[in-house]
């Protein structure tokens, strides 16, 4: 069946596997996620043992990169895959909540782990050279170390770090909001394709329609996806409020 044949959407049920992720290979299981999600949780909360310790040795700094490192690879890891498994279907709850929860600790994280740049922004050049010599397990991470310092001019303090990192969540919200009205409230209307047939809009039929070397589909597609938006707009603005 194609996108360009097939009168209505098809459930995600009846595509076939072989064209659907294989999220099992990140998380055999959501408990699995969950396992990690709490694991991940608890790395958070000891991260603030380094503060002040960032840049006191050598040891010091490579300790704290190396927890900072395995935080940032589980938060990816736990939100791609809550994400990627709610984009499969917005509609299922259960996802678009981990998703949330997994954005929720990963601005957790931020915010706490906020001291972590500005204290290695304290380093200079020779010393970290030195450092380099000292420890030699540490030069794997002098790209990294490098662009952090690169940006030293353009840095806030980690007050200011922490206060924009506390508002991350509050910052995504309208994006959250939107698609979950643009992939699962919003339906578009059929519209007939170059052989004349009824098909039901998509965002993903809606590329093969628009690249239709006919001007009636690609000027139906247009009009059935944009004025739905515009219908859309009006029926979810906010009633005015009295002055």
């Amino acid at each position: 069946m194609t996108q360009a044949n097939a009168t209505t959407l098809p459930s995600r049920a009846e595509i076939d596997d072989r064209y659907k992720w294989k999220l099992e290979d990140m998380y055999p299981t959501d408990d699995r996620w969950e396992e990690d999600f709490s694991a991940a949780r608890r790395l958070v909360e000891q991260f603030p043992r380094h503060r002040g310790q960032v840049t006191a040795s050598p040891e010091r700094l490579l300790e704290a990169i190396r927890a900072y490192e395995e935080i940032q690879r589980r938060l990816e890891k736990l939100y791609v895959y809550a994400r990627m498994r709610s984009d499969e279907d917005q509609a299922v709850s259960k996802y678009q909540a981990m998703s949330d929860r997994a954005q929720g600790l990963h601005v957790q994280a931020e915010s706490v782990m906020a001291f972590f740049v500005p204290e290695i922004l304290t380093l200079d050049e020779e010393r970290l050279a030195q450092w380099f010599v000292e420890l030699p397990d540490l030069r794997r991470y002098d790209f990294f170390l490098q662009e952090i310092l690169r940006q030293k001019p353009h840095r806030r303090s980690p007050e200011e770090e922490e206060l924009i990192a506390m508002a991350g969540e509050l910052a995504q919200a309208p994006a959250n909001i939107f698609s979950v009205l643009n992939n699962v409230e919003i339906r578009f209307p059929t519209v007939r394709d170059e052989a004349g047939r009824e098909v039901e809009l998509s965002h993903g039929r809606y590329i093969s329609l628009m690249e239709s070397r006919d001007r009636r589909v690609r000027q139906e597609a247009f009009s059935a996806m944009y004025d739905t938006y515009a219908s859309s707009a009006t029926r979810w603005r906010p009633a005015s409020t009295p002055e």
